[in-house]
C-alpha cells in the first residue's frame, strides 16, 4: 500500500469510528494496522496514571465508562509561569523533580477541516527513528504521535528487556558540556528506574549517557538492561510507569504538584502504548502527542521542573517541543477545499 493509499485509509477508518491503531516501529518502514481483523498482535492504550490492567486493547476492545473530551482551552501564559514558580519552590523543599505541562489549543470551525490522514504520513515519515502512532477507541478519542521514548522493550524467548532513561532537554547543534539541571533530571529517572527494579530483585545495567535527537531538539539518553521472564511484565510496568520523565521524583510529591498546579486533564498524554506479539512486547510513552476530533485539536507539552529551573526557560523549552507538531498539524488544514496554513 502506498503514502496516498494510506492516507486515505486512515481518514477513512476515523469517519467510521471504529477503533483502530496506525503505527510504525522505529527504524521500520512497515505501516501496522490493529482494527480487530489480525489476531498476531494487540495495541493496548494506557492513560496518565493508569496501571497495565487500565489498559483499552485493540481488538479485543473492553467497554468501559466515561470518554476523553478533547481540552478546547490553552494554558495561558501566566497561568503556565505562576504554575511553574509553584512547582520550583515545591522541588526546593524536596530536593525534587515535577514534570509540568501546558496544552496548545486550537478550533476547527465550519467549512474548515484538518487532514488527519495527510498529518500522520507527514509525521510518520518525518520522525523514522521514533514510535509513530495514530488511534481511536471510543474511551480515549484519537491521538497521534511521534515519541522517542521508549517504556520497555521485552524478547521472550531471551527474557532480555531493555528501557531508557529520557530525560534532560536543549535545542539540537548546541556544542559543550550539558548543564547540571539537565545531567541530574536524567539522573532521577535513571536512579529511579534501576531502583524499581531491584525492588523487584531484577539486576539492570545503565549504558554511558548518550543524546537522542528529535527534531529541533536532544534529549540526554541512558540505555538500562537487565533480564527477567514474561509474566513478569505487568509487574514491571506497574513499577516503572510513569517514570521521572513524565512524572517527577518523588513520585507522590510531583503528582501532587500536577494536580495543584496543571489545570487540565492528561488524558493519555503520559500513559504508554504497548504492541504484544508472539516474540515480541513493546510499550513505549505517549508524548509528542495530540488529542483531537472535529471541532479541534489540543497539543501538549512538558518539560521537568528542578529546583534549578527557570520558568522563562522552561516555557521557551515546551515551545521547542511542541512547535513542530502544530506546524504539521497547521500545513494540513484546508477550508472551502482549499489548504490553509494558518502557522505563523
Amino acid at each position: 500500500m502506498d503514502w496516498n493509499s494510506i492516507q486515505c485509509h486512515i481518514n477513512a477508518l476515523l469517519d467510521g469510528g471504529n477503533p483502530f491503531a496506525v503505527f510504525m516501529l522505529p527504524g521500520d518502514s512497515s505501516v501496522m494496522l490493529a482494527d480487530g481483523k489480525r489476531q498476531d498482535f494487540t495495541f493496548g492504550i494506557v492513560p496518565w496514571l493508569g496501571s497495565h490492567a487500565d489498559a483499552v486493547c485493540i481488538p479485543t476492545l473492553m467497554p468501559k465508562a466515561g470518554v476523553m473530551p478533547v481540552e478546547r482551552h490553552s494554558t495561558a501564559r501566566e497561568d503556565y509561569l505562576y504554575g511553574v514558580g509553584n512547582v520550583i519552590e515545591s522541588c526546593q523543599c524536596r530536593h525534587g523533580k515535577t514534570v509540568y505541562s501546558r496544552i496548545i489549543c486550537a478550533d476547527i470551525k465550519n467549512g474548515e477541516r484538518i487532514d488527519w490522514g495527510m498529518t500522520a504520513i507527514k509525521l510518520f515519515m518525518s520522525h523514522n527513528h521514533c514510535f509513530r502512532f495514530l488511534y481511536f477507541t471510543p474511551q480515549t478519542g484519537a491521538w497521534l504521535g511521534a515519541t522517542p521514548e521508549l517504556l520497555l522493550d521485552f524478547c521472550h524467548s531471551t527474557g532480555r528487556l531493555s528501557t531508557v532513561a529520557l530525560a534532560g532537554t536543549r535545542r539540537r547543534g548546541i556544542p559543550g558540556e550539558w548543564d547540571e539541571k539537565n545531567l541530574r533530571e536524567n539522573r532521577f529517572v535513571s536512579d529511579y528506574i534501576v531502583g524499581q527494579l531491584d525492588n523487584l530483585g531484577i539486576k539492570a545495567e545503565v549504558a554511558p549517557l548518550g543524546e537522542v535527537g528529535y527534531g529541533n531538539i536532544s534529549h540526554l539518553c541512558a540505555e538500562i538492561s537487565a533480564s527477567s521472564t514474561s509474566d513478569m511484565i505487568p509487574t514491571i510496568l506497574d513499577a516503572i510507569s510513569p517514570t521521572p520523565a513524565l512524572c517527577g521524583f518523588p513520585k507522590a510529591d510531583a503528582i501532587n504538584d500536577i494536580c495543584n498546579y496543571e489545570k487540565h486533564d492528561r488524558g493519555c498524554y503520559g500513559g504508554y502504548l504497548a504492541i504484544t506479539t508472539r516474540e515480541r512486547f513493546m510499550a513505549y510513552v505517549n508524548l509528542r502527542c495530540v488529542h483531537f476530533d472535529k471541532h479541534g485539536y489540543c497539543v501538549f507539552g512538558g518539560g521537568g521542573i528542578t529546583e534549578q529551573s527557570d520558568a522563562e526557560t522552561e516555557y521557551a523549552e515546551t515551545d521547542d517541543k511542541t512547535r513542530p507538531l502544530i506546524k504539521l498539524i497547521e500545513s494540513c488544514r484546508m477550508q472551502d477545499g482549499k489548504w490553509q496554513n494558518r502557522f505563523n
